[in-house]
């Protein structure tokens, strides 16, 4: 019988994907008296559907100390076969200020973001080389997944463009950032292995701590109607 724990850092990385997004919009706006400038305020509710996946490969180092004996050390992996992150529901708040020119407005403005984040983890095994075997540690793979509203911020800026006094046209540039949230993930694991004609069996926690800064990025084209 032995004790012991690993652990180690998984390589940050950066992924992206580019599609096609609905999106609808409510808002307001109103012209400071006697001048061309204007402020206004818009809800936007955009619906993402955007996925990024890949495979990991974590690396580990640890230390087990047999009954009776000495620590020793040992190094190893934990290989994922599937980490994916999909974004569904985008929510923005923009108060924004803007100047009329001709038949429209350009306008610009910020404020808060909320962010639905699905992250799902398949498949995740955890192995270590300990006395020059590459062995399995956890077992069956582990499954992980969860469903979050993330906070975030950005900006907006945009063109709107009268077509007749009620509908218009509204072209617009939006970046928005989430904050950056962990999410930890903890399960129990057993598993059997032979090792000098001895069959060692091995069981524990396995936790998995995910840390994700999102980007979206969009341009909208929307016929709108004023009320």
């Amino acid at each position: 019988m032995a004790t012991g724990t690993a652990g180690g850092p998984v390589v940050p990385f950066g992924l992206s994907e580019a599609n096609f997004a609905p999106q609808g919009q409510v808002g307001y706006f109103a012209h400071f008296p006697g001048s061309g400038l204007l402020w206004g305020i818009k809800l936007t509710y955009q619906y993402d559907d955007a996925a990024l996946e890949r495979p990991e490969l974590i690396p580990q180092a640890g230390q087990f100390t047999p009954v009776g004996g000495s620590p020793d050390s040992f190094t190893g992996n934990v290989i994922i076969g599937s980490s994916k992150t999909r974004v569904t529901h985008q929510l923005t708040l923009f108060p924004f200020i803007g100047q009329s020119f001709g038949q429209g407005f350009v306008y610009g403005g910020g404020g808060p973001m909320l962010l639905n984040v699905e992250t799902d983890i398949r498949n995740a095994i955890g192995f270590a080389d300990i006395n020059g075997q590459h062995t399995d540690i956890t077992g069956a793979p582990l499954n992980f997944s969860s469903n979050d509203w993330v906070w975030g911020g950005g900006f907006q800026l945009g063109v709107a463009y009268f077509l007749s006094d009620l509908w218009f046209i509204d072209i617009n540039y939006t970046w928005a950032r989430t904050s950056q949230p962990s999410n930890g993930y903890s399960d129990q694991f057993t598993s059997s292995f032979v090792q000098s004609g001895s069959t060692i069996t091995t069981e524990g926690g396995a936790n998995l701590y995910v840390s994700d800064r999102l980007t979206t990025q969009s341009v909208a084209i929307s016929i709108n109607r004023a009320f």
